[in-house]
């Protein structure tokens, strides 16, 4: 045994480590409190009885010769033992350093921090954030050890982050979110080409100006603990407006207007009006805007306008073509509005029959009315446009008023042979101060001139003249009876009106009935028009039906069977029908009658419009669907239109292109077929043939009367295609 490399002091209570520089085969320590360890390098802990231990090592050889060498060892007890971790004062916010101490403290003591890269002497120690801290002490004389742990808590920091975009466009708005919390406080510092200040979670800003800024956010917790967060924001600079003009043509009146790019090389804008390219057409006038998209940065240039004048507006012009008598041509026609402000480029002319009328540049272009002829207007505005308006044309009337003409009428009636004549003494005064000449009397209505005496009358200014009429009267449905006395000479008419009240003249009542009034399913459409065939029964006999009317007015047609019968057709609106209805009105057919002793009789036959309703069967009586409805509001129910009765006549192909035939009737009994409109109106008649063709007819449906030899009426419905 050289030596025994162990501590000469030790710590009770702690474990050391015995090894000696020896040879041998086996080795023995007696450490001198009674404990014992083979090996040659050891590990033994003291207790704390004793001051001192003399420890011996026993070297063994093969032959179990051994040899000894012994140390005294001095003990010492382990004042660190009962040794702990603390810290000062309250919880600070993290970053701010808190001290954490180790006691007891003495001078011989050495303390190994966790975060420390050396032992230090010094028994305390900073740290900055919550988290568990650990620190082992060493005294430098004995080699007592103590570790310790101590959790330190900071309060809570908040969080600090700033997120969006950080590039932007000049002329974009700048937006960042710093929200962390609803308890938090938030300041924010923006320094760059301009500074602003905020106080709120989020931020939204336009700079003013281009160029990179600074951004620092503080976030303060309600425990007063804060946290920065930075970044940076870049404001690119808005590229300049690009060169663009017009060209070809700059006149919005004959559009489309052309504007191109006029840089080198040119470029492909995007349009106001949605063009992306070197060219754009516009079709209305204002302003228009192009701009690019600058590669680099993706930003949009700064926008170039350009202002398309408007055209004049020339709805409000009286345009078109007129015959107007000398008299009725007005000295100047107003012309207001149809240009929107002044310009130093507006200028308007009125020409006439070519050539220059009146000119200006205010906004309203009064046209001086000179003679007959037409007139234009011509107008110049923008950049050298010139619109011209649509004319205005006025000719001489065919005929004018004969001015300073009255008329003063009497009249009487009498009955001649079935006709309604009066007896009319027609006074003409001229309070004007040239001659008429009046050498025609006529009217547009279905009364007859018998006859006029003198026929031509001449009146002296200030004269007056009688002319003795006489006038067969067939207006019953309508009184009013309008004449118009005609001057060759002068050109010129007066028109004049009378009232007949024949109902003074024809003052007996005819002895009629109605013997069918029955709906007719096969011309009806459901709840829009309604078809009724009618029987008027006359006992007595009568010659003819000189005139026959409705009120309402829809008795579309009917055919006299003397001596005793007229048979017809009425038709009924059905919104009209349930109104009528509703309000208590009645539905009354009217007829003048010739009698059999050559007189005329009055027939007024009136119904409850309930009456008619109640035969109306339910389905004609439904708005039918969108899937079964046509566009032909005349168009009935197609089972009742195309499948026939076979004891009913129908018409056949239905619909039709060319040649129909009447069939269900024998060929030799047919007398007459009439086409009539929906509405009553004759477009065709055919006699004694049994087949008629439509090929002419307009694509519609219509009304087809068959007259049969026996004198029976049928009314069938047809589809022209």
């Amino acid at each position: 045994i050289t030596s025994l490399n162990i501590s000469q002091y030790m710590c009770e209570g702690t474990p050391f480590y015995f090894s000696a520089l020896a040879t041998g085969s086996s080795f023995l320590w007696d450490f001198g409190d009674g404990t014992h360890h083979n090996g040659h390098n050891v590990y033994h802990t003291f207790g704390g009885n004793f001051n001192y231990y003399d420890v011996t090592l026993f070297a063994y050889n093969s032959q179990n010769c051994f040899t000894t060498l012994a140390e005294r060892i001095y003990i010492s007890s382990n004042n660190i033992d009962n040794g702990s971790l603390s810290t000062y004062g309250t919880d600070v916010c993290p970053g701010i350093p808190r001290q954490i101490y180790f006691s007891p403290t003495y001078p011989n003591n050495n303390y190994y921090w966790e975060y420390a890269t050396t032992y230090t002497t010094d028994g305390f120690y900073y740290v900055n954030q919550t988290g568990d801290y650990h620190v082992l002490v060493i005294t430098s004389d004995y080699g007592c050890k103590k570790e310790a742990m101590l959790n330190v808590r900071f309060l809570n920091a908040p969080t600090a982050r700033i997120t969006g975009n950080t590039t932007y466009c000049f002329g974009e708005e700048v937006k960042l979110n710093g929200n962390t919390g609803s308890h938090n406080t938030y300041a924010w510092t923006i320094t760059g080409p301009e500074s602003h200040t905020y106080n709120t979670a989020n931020i939204t800003f336009t700079p003013a100006l281009a160029g990179t800024y600074n951004v620092v956010l503080d976030v303060t917790s309600s425990d007063g603990c804060t946290e920065t967060a930075t970044c940076t924001v870049t404001v690119h600079p808005q590229p300049a407006a690009p060169p663009i003009a017009f060209y070809n043509n700059e006149c919005i009146h004959t559009p489309p207007v052309y504007v191109h790019s006029t840089a080198s090389p040119a470029q492909n804008l995007l349009w106001s009006n949605g063009f992306h390219g070197v060219s754009a057409q516009y079709y209305v006038p204002g302003y228009l805007t192009a701009h690019y998209i600058e590669p680099t940065t993706g930003c949009p240039s700064a926008k170039s306008t350009l202002f398309i004048p408007p055209a004049p507006n020339y709805d409000a012009l009286l345009t078109g073509c007129y015959k107007l008598c000398k008299e009725e041509l007005p000295t100047t026609l107003p012309v207001y509005n149809f240009y929107p402000y002044h310009s130093g480029t507006f200028y308007w002319n009125w020409y006439y029959n070519s050539s220059w009328l009146a000119g200006g540049s205010t906004l309203y272009a009064n046209l001086p009315i000179n003679n007959f002829g037409y007139y234009y207007l011509n107008t110049q505005y923008g950049n050298g446009c010139t619109a011209q308006s649509p004319s205005l044309e006025i000719s001489p009337a065919d005929v004018c008023p004969c001015d300073s003409i009255t008329i003063d009428v009497k009249k009487d009636c009498e009955l001649k042979e079935c006709k309604l004549l009066y007896n009319m003494s027609v006074t003409i005064c001229n309070h004007g101060s040239q001659w008429v000449h009046f050498n025609q009397l006529y009217t547009n209505a279905s009364s007859v001139i018998l006859s006029a005496s003198p026929t031509t009358v001449s009146i002296a200014p200030g004269g007056c003249q009688t002319v003795s009429v006489v006038l067969e009267f067939r207006d019953f449905a309508n009184p009013y009876v309008e004449f118009t006395l005609y001057d060759s000479e002068r050109n010129c008419e007066k028109k004049f009106t009378e009232y007949f009240d024949w109902k003074k003249c024809i003052d007996k009542d005819c002895d009629a009935e109605i013997a069918k009034m029955l709906f007719n399913p096969g011309l009806s459409s459901p709840h829009q028009v309604s078809y009724f065939d009618f029987d008027i029964n006359f006992p007595f006999g009568i010659n003819s039906v000189v005139s026959i009317w409705s009120n309402p007015p829809q008795i579309h047609n009917h055919t006299d069977f003397p001596p005793t019968n007229v048979i017809g057709l009425l038709m009924l609106n059905y919104a009209q029908l349930t109104q009528m209805m509703q309000t208590g009105e009645k539905i009354c057919i009217y007829a003048i009658v010739c009698t059999k002793d050559n007189t005329l009789c009055y027939v007024e036959l009136c119904f409850d419009p309930k009456s008619f309703y109640e035969q109306i069967p339910e389905q004609y009586r439904k708005i039918p669907d969108s899937a079964t409805s046509d566009t032909d509001s005349t168009k009935s129910l197609q089972s009742n239109v195309n499948v026939p009765e076979s004891v009913k006549p129908y018409l056949a192909p239905n619909p039709a292109h060319n040649e129909v035939t009447v069939m269900g009737i024998a060929p030799e009994n047919v007398s007459e077929i009439t086409v009539l409109t929906m509405q009553g109106g004759q477009v065709a008649d055919y006699r004694n043939d049994y087949r008629f063709n439509v090929a002419n007819l307009a694509r519609a449906s219509y009304i087809v009367r068959v007259i049969t030899k026996d004198n029976t009426v049928h009314y069938l419905k047809l589809v022209k295609q």
